[in-house]
């Protein structure tokens, strides 16, 4: 990489950073290239997205952002997951998911708005439910009472029906019919 391309990339890399809801920062070893095309398709579908980063230039990205802290992060072949999405917990879900199932990485923390993530604090998050079930249950709650009165209402129909047939048949008895 040419040093006018580097410039670039911090640039992009700070950029993407500011923007973004969640950026997770990762290490891995020894993925294959299929495992590592699974990986960014698990992100892509929770609307993330990856790139494997060059620890120096990802030093002046944390130094740009005022968080030379995260510089201690940066150990052997890493990559970053960002997001922009609504689904951070997803992201997050699909990485431990990912590093339970290969264990071919090592979640090492998370920068999110401006407040560092520890892995511990990222892992409780992986185990909250992500957008997509948080709307199926609310849908879910939504529902209940609905469904409750629609069969309440045909439990009280089916006996008014049942009383006025009961009426009826003994009136066609009395009248001899």
């Amino acid at each position: 990489m040419k040093k006018k391309e580097k410039i670039e990339w911090v640039k992009k890399l700070t950029e993407i950073m500011k923007e973004s809801k969640i950026n997770i920062f990762a290490s891995f070893l020894g993925l294959s290239v299929k495992e590592m095309q699974d990986l960014r398709e698990m992100v892509k579908e929770k609307e993330g997205q990856m790139i494997v980063i060059k620890n120096k230039l990802t030093e002046r990205v944390f130094k740009n952002l005022k968080k030379d802290e995260l510089c201690s992060l940066l150990d052997g072949p890493m990559f970053v997951v960002w997001t922009k999405g609504k689904d951070q917990i997803g992201v997050i879900k699909s990485l431990f998911e990912f590093m339970k199932k290969n264990g071919k990485i090592k979640v090492k923390g998370a920068l999110s708005q401006d407040e560092f993530l520890t892995v511990e604090k990222l892992e409780q998050l992986s185990k909250l439910p992500g957008l997509k079930e948080l709307q199926a249950s609310v849908v879910n709650y939504i529902r209940l009472p609905v469904i409750k009165i629609v069969n309440d209402l045909k439990f009280i129909i089916g006996n008014i029906v049942n009383i006025i047939n009961k009426i009826k048949e003994k009136k066609e008895r009395e009248n001899g019919g």
